[in-house]
């Protein structure tokens, strides 16, 4: 063996003896594999080595317990998620960077007259912009790849100076373990040509596929795609509008390419990877494909499927038992969450109507104790909101205040904990959205909005409403319209969100939207698979008075349904 092979395996040895927890997740952490097979089979072999080693005891005792309870399997996947999430956060926080190297450029050249000295400079950066690419890398036996913290950032040889993108497609070699091994540092400098000419062009990067089927990316090659020297060839024209811009920008403008809707790209990149779906689901896509060469309007532009009822892809395009296999897969689940017995109480409670007197009874027996938890639940929730329509003079514009906003509010609450706040105000992720992609504008505004329960909060719901009884002809669509892109833009938020914050994004994130539009209520939910997917949970008249005793157990079901706490907990899996 060479000395270096010798060297990782003590290596490897001693941390597996020292570590106080030398589980498979802790090992993966430490050699940063890529192969999940040789992995796991490397961690074996380690283990029992450091199990034949060890002298002492008790360290004995510890790697025989961790041996006989250890999951390398599901380990593995917790490493697979932590790798992509670093990542996606890496290649956001780069993207930033080069952004600001950028403006800085942009800034000082507008500042400072270039002087012979710095043009001399310039222009020998230009004859060799490719110079800090070429490092050399050492390998062993047993297939590792290592490379000096120190020394990676100057080593260079003759053949990488003649050609400065060979180095890009070297063949490692592989030995019986197959492990590639390379230093954090020397990873963070790899650069490709077609990066060079396109520096944004990292955030769509396909990942290497091993024999596992797979996929894998380095956690520390992600985070340096973009070099100082990329923006130092990038060739600078002045726009129409006498901005500086890149040549590659001018080309997208041309091509109606917008590049600042990255995080757009990052989450569906990061999600189709860790999310599979049914083959009904992918009939559906390939209806959508075809539906979307013949169709425009802006749910489309904003790869949308709206997965409504009453669309027109759902009417005209999809197979009928593909849709309802997908709605069944989507809302089983979600029928259940009302029980039988508070179906039947309702019923019973709004069997007739009553004088007002008779409802002020009605109203008190609901204070009454109950054993059953979510009836108590429910009968607290009725005796909050039902005075409010005792007023049956109330005004048009006090109408989502008066009654609309608590009712949401207080199901909120009562069912699931989640705070609602009422009121006209900005939606924190169309403001994101906007100002990552440059558009013109303020934020979109809604006219509540509720939070999850998360140590940082996060926008999960918007509401849109109306007056009850005169709807402008096009408020409808365009409050649908805007439901559907917010619950996009919260999706988008909070996954990137989660990753810069080191988290392991939520897989089944799902946004709800409601829209209030004349007498009719409406709750609508959004997630991502493969597509962004538009669903309407339920819609219900709204009673305007204690007289419409037959519209209420139906519209308290909805309300309820909707504001349950299984319904809008947003796990991460």
């Amino acid at each position: 063996m060479k000395p270096v092979r010798e060297q990782m395996k003590k290596r490897n040895l001693d941390w597996m003896i020292a570590c106080k927890n030398p589980t498979p997740i802790e090992f993966f952490r430490f050699i940063q594999p890529t192969h999940k097979t040789r992995a796991i089979e490397k961690y074996g072999k380690i283990l029992n080595e450091a199990m034949r080693l060890c002298k002492v005891p008790d360290e004995q005792s510890k790697l025989k317990n961790i041996k006989e309870t250890v999951n390398c399997n599901s380990d593995w996947d917790v490493w697979l998620l932590e790798k992509r999430a670093m990542k996606i956060r890496n290649e956001v926080h780069e993207t930033n960077a080069e952004v600001h190297r950028e403006l800085n450029n942009v800034v000082s050249k507008r500042a400072i007259e270039p002087n012979e000295e710095s043009l001399r400079k310039k222009q020998k950066q230009l004859d060799d912009p490719y110079k800090h690419l070429s490092i050399k890398e050492q390998e062993d036996d047993d297939g590792d790849v290592y490379s000096s913290n120190y020394a990676s950032s100057s080593l260079t040889n003759k053949s990488q100076l003649d050609d400065p993108y060979k180095h890009l497609s070297i063949k490692e070699q592989e030995d019986d373990d197959g492990d590639v091994y390379s230093s954090n540092y020397a990873s963070s400098s790899l650069t490709n040509k077609s990066q060079l000419d396109d520096p944004y062009k990292h955030l769509s990067i396909k990942e290497q596929e091993d024999d596992d089927g797979d996929v894998y990316s380095s956690n520390y090659a992600s985070s340096s795609l973009t070099n100082k020297s990329c923006s130092q060839q990038q060739t600078f024209e002045r726009g129409k509008t006498g901005e500086d811009i890149t040549v590659e920008e001018q080309e997208r403008r041309e091509n109606g390419v917008s590049l600042s809707d990255h995080d757009h790209n990052l989450v569906k990149n990061l999600l189709n990877e860790l999310q599979q779906c049914s083959e009904k689901m992918a009939s559906l896509m390939r209806s959508f494909q075809v539906y979307r060469d013949y169709s425009v309007n802006e749910l489309i532009r904003n790869e949308i499927m709206d997965l409504t009822p009453s669309s027109e892809f759902v009417l005209r395009y999809t197979n009928e038992d593909d849709y309802m296999q997908v709605i069944k897969e989507i809302f089983e689940p979600v029928d259940e969450l009302f029980p039988e017995s508070a179906i039947k109480f309702l019923e019973e409670f709004f069997s007739e109507n009553c004088t007002h007197q008779q409802w002020d009874n009605r109203l008190e027996n609901l204070l009454e104790p109950e054993e059953d938890l979510f009836l108590r639940k429910l009968k607290r929730f009725l005796f909050e909101t039902l005075p409010a329509l005792q007023n049956h003079g109330m005004l048009e514009d006090e109408y989502m205040n008066t009654y609309i906003h608590p009712v949401l509010k207080k199901a909120l609450w009562r069912f699931s904990g989640i705070r609602y706040i009422p009121g006209n105000q900005a939606i924190r992720a169309s403001a994101y959205r906007k100002s990552i992609m440059k558009q013109e504008g303020n934020a979109d505004r809604s006219d509540g909005i509720a939070y999850t329960t998360s140590e940082k909060p996060y926008e999960i719901c918007i509401v849109e409403g109306s007056r009850p009884y005169v709807v402008d002809d096009t408020k409808e669509m365009s409050d649908y319209i805007q439901n559907a892109r917010a619950g996009k833009d919260i999706i988008n938020y909070t996954v990137v969100s989660e990753v810069k914050l080191k988290r392991a994004p939520p897989l089944q994130l799902k946004s709800y939207m409601v829209q209030s539009i004349g007498l009719s209520l409406r709750f609508y939910l959004m997630d991502y698979l493969g597509i962004y997917r538009l669903f309407e949970i339920e819609t219900c008249e709204i009673p305007t008075d204690l007289e419409g005793v037959n519209l209420f157990p139906s519209f308290f079901r909805a309300v309820v349904t909707w504001a349950s706490k299984e319904m809008l907990n947003n796990e991460k899996s």
